[in-house]
């Protein structure tokens, strides 16, 4: 990433959008200087000469800055590691585009578990598969927070400034065990890894055939990510992206849905993503409560 002139006015746009007053010189004897001060002095040096390796030095400086800083200019920051990472914006918007006589699908609540990541330290490899089962859990009815719903939802809110999206970041971080199976008991739910061959273009057949199957968590690009499907009643889903958020399918649309999200959406969000929507899923685990 190289940061330029025009990358600053547009972090201070978005400081001041949080906070019209926000103090980004030093501190004086009447005002005293904002805590994202220092990570704004450490880009403006930055100007003209950083590259992608200077990434996790970033996220060191977005670690030094309060958390309550943090959620206050959440959108800056959010727009720092987009930039960063050279990730387009809106990108899961099409699974909500016109479909037939009505539209793809309906998008419920917020999910961005690498905008959240930040606050918590040396949280390893991406917590898609942990946000999943959580989210199922609650679907469930099963563990839910005393605080109320973990995965609210949220149509036009900042879910990255959201102190809830952030709380479930780290018990997703948390939950207990070295494996997918321990850590869905430890919240109530049975996974079962299933032998059979099923992708993103015949997944809707498979849900259909198994009506008695009340959930699945999906594994696929070799294990590297992974959603969740909730059976919500006779004519809808549930999916779940811990990038993307949640969405209500009708039974009808599942495939085009799924291949909407695996063919167009996909792509925009990795670089390089190649994998094919007839491409048979690494794992499917059927999940039930325990």
């Amino acid at each position: 990433m190289l940061i330029t002139a025009e990358f600053m006015t547009e972090f201070e746009r978005r400081l001041q959008s949080a906070n019209y007053f926000i103090h980004l010189a030093p501190s004086t004897k009447w005002r005293t200087q904002s805590a994202i001060r220092p990570l704004y002095q450490h880009l403006t040096a930055e100007v003209g000469r950083a590259d992608v390796a200077w990434i996790p030095t970033a996220r060191d400086w977005v670690r030094e800055i309060p958390e309550a800083t943090q959620i206050k200019y959440a959108a800056a920051i959010k727009y720092l590691e987009k930039s960063m990472l050279g990730e387009q914006s809106k990108i899961f918007t099409t699974l909500r585009k016109r479909h037939g006589r009505g539209y793809l699908s309906e998008k419920l609540s917020k999910s961005q578990q690498r905008y959240t990541n930040p606050l918590v330290p040396e949280v390893g490899a991406a917590l898609c598969f942990e946000f999943a089962i959580l989210w199922l859990a609650e679907q469930f009815r099963i563990y839910r927070s005393a605080l109320g719903p973990r995965f609210p939802r949220l149509k036009k809110g900042n879910v990255v400034g959201s102190a809830t999206a952030r709380a479930v970041t780290r018990e997703a971080a948390m939950l207990p065990g070295d494996n997918r199976v321990a850590k869905a008991a430890g919240v109530g739910l049975n996974l079962n890894l299933t032998v059979w061959g099923v992708s993103f273009n015949t997944f809707q057949a498979t849900y259909e055939h198994n009506p008695g199957i009340p959930a699945f968590l999906i594994a696929f690009n070799a294990w590297t990510h992974g959603v969740a499907i909730f059976r919500e009643n006779a004519q809808s889903c549930l999916f779940f992206d811990a990038n993307a958020g949640s969405y209500r399918v009708r039974n009808e649309n599942i495939q085009a849905f799924l291949q909407e999200y695996n063919n167009v959406c996909l792509r925009r969000k990795w670089a390089g993503y190649t994998a094919v929507s007839s491409a048979n899923f690494s794992g499917l685990y059927t999940v039930t409560r325990v």
